[in-house]
């Protein structure tokens, strides 16, 4: 074929439109990739988009998605030549564009529209296979067409029989991601699938039969009928079909399934078998759906080693992504070969695979200055690039390596001040909007924290961020997003009777001001949100608790159509910050987005101060000031915070000692219970930062069973 290839890159320029599609197809076909081919058919297929046919069109454009080849200038000039003339394109070609446009990402609001008004006026001419490519580029590409979707159901329906096991699985992901779970198709799937499960199960015992299963796109019986199959299986799966399934898992968001254990026993004996593909999608799925396996994570961990010159860039990024989301610390010498083909394959690095691999050293703490300095090479090459949350994670991981990268940071700073000049408010969506305003106070905070010149920044960002809040707060973007994250959150929020108004013991309001609102929390509350679940899910550690969630009593007092923050679990319920359980104080929350971005802003600028008062065990003395002491925090081995200048991340604490004081009455051998009174502010908010740094400096604070155990049991006994 190399000869083959050189001739037509040799003619492409005097082909005619159909040579050049036929040519791609054939390549595509035959799945032989050629750049050379490619560059020289993209740039004399544009001379002459305007001769192809629409069999052309849909032809060249399915190649280059086959071929994974993202050649944006060729794709404009395909859709522009497609939008003229849709109406003549087969159900065929209409079906191969969509899905080719998916597949490549690229998402051209103009065409999918037109594909959608054309496929909805010929929609029962399409095949199964067509009908159930044309959802599935429809859910990829997050576009939700009611019209369309009743259609492809409809004619999907009338054509059941006919569907391959793969299609059904398509159509059901489809349905299943766009959040339409009530038409009657999904249950038909849900049939026939039951009636396929074990030839299924014998062809291709992983992503098929997964996506078939999964609970959002109908019934219990067909999950527990695949699990049950599975487990049978599991044994005999091959590497491949444990990276497939594995993989499966967890695009469905499946979690804390016994099926989870069953796949990682039969993965760690045949780790070392696995290829680095396999490796980086196995270590992946269990990141994602957060499924601490040490046993599978330390034989993964060992196998990559083996063969970390094998991995190609993705594999790279995402491996040491899982780790690292996981808090799971592998060997130092799999984090250096890996660091070490990063800096050999750089040049394939994508902005995500640059901002993943900095987040991942970051979150493990590890200093190596020259992948850091590489990576922020490569970053700044390509900065326009960047999503905003790549922007953002970068700039955190510096910061949280207390790194300071003037270019890096100068550069992350100007395509974010060009993002915002460019937001149309009005044409985003809630979530990317929220994406949006997060994305803006990560970099904030980072120059901040790093103390790089941020002022100037911070008022372009302020302005933003207040448009951002306006606008979601005028289009009530509660509605439809997630509330609570726990089923005790409903039990306790009716369980909070209108006695608990009265007590000492219950919340309330210290301050209320439009937007926000300042909370008076007592011992025995817990601040919940997202963060508080997250490392419930990674730590297994949903246990028995008598504290109660303070968003609970918060949702009780507010209205989610005044105060729709406060019933978003997503936004930490508008809480701005952390106070530990035992402990009382006034907590700030934003009511309104708008409320929230601006108290955010304040908070990530440090314009905002936090103090508290702690008493610690034993008589400090008046010169102990403050505390620069990197904290480790809570991982898969402890539910504590550590001090740990190698492995901790930057936290600052002040102190000044107020006073001293004695509890009890001496009496016999026993001692009295002396004790300091301690004035703390703090810059970081490390989880445990107070308790952790007064233990470190020999002060462990009083009545803390977690951090004052070994002080306790000695004056006990």
């Amino acid at each position: 074929m190399d000869a083959v290839s050189a001739r037509s890159r040799e003619l492409a320029p005097q082909f005619k439109a159909q040579h050049l599609s036929n040519t791609v197809w054939a390549f595509a076909a035959l799945d032989l990739y050629d750049e050379r081919l490619l560059d020289k058919v993209s740039a004399a297929s544009q001379d002459r988009i305007w001769e192809f046919s629409t069999q052309d069109l849909s032809t060249t454009a399915w190649a280059y998605a086959v071929l994974a080849c993202r050649d944006v200038p060729l794709l404009v000039s395909i859709s522009s030549a497609a939008l003229r003339k849709l109406g003549l394109f087969s159900s065929q070609g209409l079906s191969n564009t969509v899905w080719a446009f998916a597949t490549l990402e690229f998402r051209d609001e103009t065409l999918i529209s037109g594909i959608a008004a054309a496929a909805r006026a010929s929609i029962q001419d399409f095949l199964p296979q067509e009908l159930s490519n044309t959802s599935w580029a429809f859910a990829t590409l997050e576009v939700q067409d009611a019209p369309l979707l009743q259609g492809i159901a409809a004619a999907a329906l009338a054509r059941m029989d006919e569907a391959q096991t793969q299609g059904l699985a398509n159509l059901a992901w489809s349905f299943a991601k766009l959040g339409v779970t009530s038409l009657a198709v999904l249950d038909s799937v849900a049939a026939t699938s039951l009636q396929r499960l074990h030839e299924a199960t014998a062809q291709d015992p992983s992503n098929t039969v997964w996506r078939l299963a999964a609970p959002s796109t109908r019934g219990d019986a067909l999950f527990d009928a695949v699990s049950l199959e599975l487990f049978e299986r599991v044994g005999q799966f091959s590497t491949q079909n444990l990276a497939n399934t594995t993989w499966a898992l967890a695009t469905i968001s499946l979690k804390k399934h016994p099926i989870l254990d069953a796949v990682a026993q039969a993965a760690i004996p045949k780790a070392s078998e696995c290829s680095p593909r396999q490796l980086a999608n196995i270590v992946w799925s269990f990141a994602t759906f957060a499924e601490v396996h040490v046993p599978l994570l330390a034989a993964l961990s060992g196998s990559s080693l083996s063969h970390a010159a094998e991995f190609d860039a993705q594999g790279l990024s995402n491996s040491v992504w899982a780790f690292a989301a996981l808090l799971y610390e592998p060997p130092e010498e799999l984090l250096g070969a890996f660091a070490a083909q990063a800096l050999r394959k750089l040049k394939d690095f994508d902005p995500q695979n640059c901002a993943n691999t900095l987040w991942s050293y970051a979150t493990l703490v590890v200093h190596d200055a020259p992948l850091l300095e590489a990576i922020s090479g490569a970053a700044i090459e390509m900065i326009g690039e960047f999503s905003m949350q790549c922007l953002a994670n970068s700039a955190w991981s510096f910061a949280n390596l207390s790194v300071t990268n003037a270019p890096l940071f100068a550069a992350i700073a100007e395509a974010a001040i060009t993002r915002t000049a460019h937001l149309r408010l009005r044409d985003s969506s809630e979530a990317d909007l929220i994406d949006f305003a997060l994305g803006l106070l990560g970099i904030l905070w980072a120059h901040a924290f790093l103390e790089v010149d941020h002022e100037e920044l911070a008022s372009a960002f302020r302005r933003t961020l207040g448009s951002i809040g306006a606008e979601l707060d005028g289009r009530g973007a509660h509605r439809g997003m997630s509330h609570r994250a726990s089923r005790a959150h409903d039990e306790v929020l009716s369980g909070i009777g209108e006695g608990s108004h009265g007590s000492a013991r219950a919340p309330h309001f210290a301050a209320c001001l439009p937007g926000m609102v300042v909370v008076h929390k007592p011992p025995d509350w817990e601040v919940d949100g997202k963060g508080r679940y997250q490392q419930e899910e990674l730590e297994g550690m949903q246990e028995v608790t008598t504290a109660k969630p303070l968003s609970a009593w918060l949702q009780q007092e507010l209205s989610p159509s005044r105060h729709p923050v406060t019933w978003l679990v997503r936004m930490d319920y508008g809480f701005l910050h952390r106070l530990d359980v035992p402990s009382s104080g006034l907590i700030l929350c934003g009511t309104t987005f708008s409320g929230l971005l601006s108290l955010r802003w304040q908070l990530d600028t440090y314009r905002i101060e936090r103090q508290y008062i702690v008493f610690g065990h034993n008589l400090a003395p008046a010169g102990l000031r403050k505390a620069v002491l990197n904290i480790d925090p809570t991982s898969i081995y402890s539910k504590k915070s550590f001090v740990s200048e190698e492995h901790g991340k930057p936290a600052v604490s002040w102190f000044k000692v107020h006073s001293h004081g004695v509890l009890g009455e001496k009496s016999g051998a026993r001692s009295l219970e002396v004790f300091s009174a301690f004035a703390i502010r703090i810059r970081t908010g490390r989880r445990h930062q107070i308790r952790a740094h007064l233990l470190h400096s020999g002060f462990p604070t009083v009545v803390d069973c977690k951090y004052a155990t070994k002080i306790l049991l000695l004056r006990r006994f």
